[in-house]
């Protein structure tokens, strides 16, 4: 998803917005994951589903066993375990990444932070990565079924180093 705004007033300071904005958006996707595991969590339970799902609208009046869930019929959700992955730690940095972060420095003259290296290694595009033709890099997407956090703590360790 791309935000895009039109600037009504000119007076501000552009740094101080621009850390608001981020801020914004850090906490926007800290309660969207919150909010998509406490989805997860209100199907995968042993208790009455009709239950669980008035209990999170507040209503503490519903019985306790509807009859007509899939839990009430002996059926429980059971989420799958995530694939066991190869430690990233294992991972050739300069063999994923060197290559993008070459084409980056070319287009833009910087080295691209942990964030963009993420979006790249995750394969989520972004405009940018359409200019520099991103999904033809070798290393564009490898790191996909990896959780995004652990990618993007893996990127940073690697670019202070």
């Amino acid at each position: 998803m791309t935000e895009v705004y039109n600037l009504l007033e000119t007076g501000f300071d552009a740094a101080t917005l621009s850390q608001q904005l981020h801020a914004y958006f850090k906490q926007h996707e800290s309660s969207e994951i919150a909010r998509i595991h406490a989805m997860l969590a209100l199907f995968a339970t042993e208790q009455c589903l009709g239950y669980r799902l008035a209990q999170y609208f507040g209503d503490d009046q519903a019985p306790r066993r509807c009859g007509h869930c899939s839990v009430c019929h002996g059926q429980v959700a059971r989420l799958p375990e995530p694939p066991a992955l190869p430690a990233l730690v294992d991972k050739n940095f300069e063999a994923l990444c060197g290559e993008f972060i070459h084409r980056h420095h070319q287009y833009s003259g910087t080295v691209p932070g942990a964030e963009r290296l993420t979006r790249f290694l995750c394969g989520i595009s972004v405009p940018l990565f359409t200019k520099l033709k991103a999904r033809s890099i070798p290393g564009f997407a490898v790191l996909e079924d990896y959780p995004y956090a652990e990618v993007r703590d893996w990127a940073e360790h690697h670019l202070q180093d």
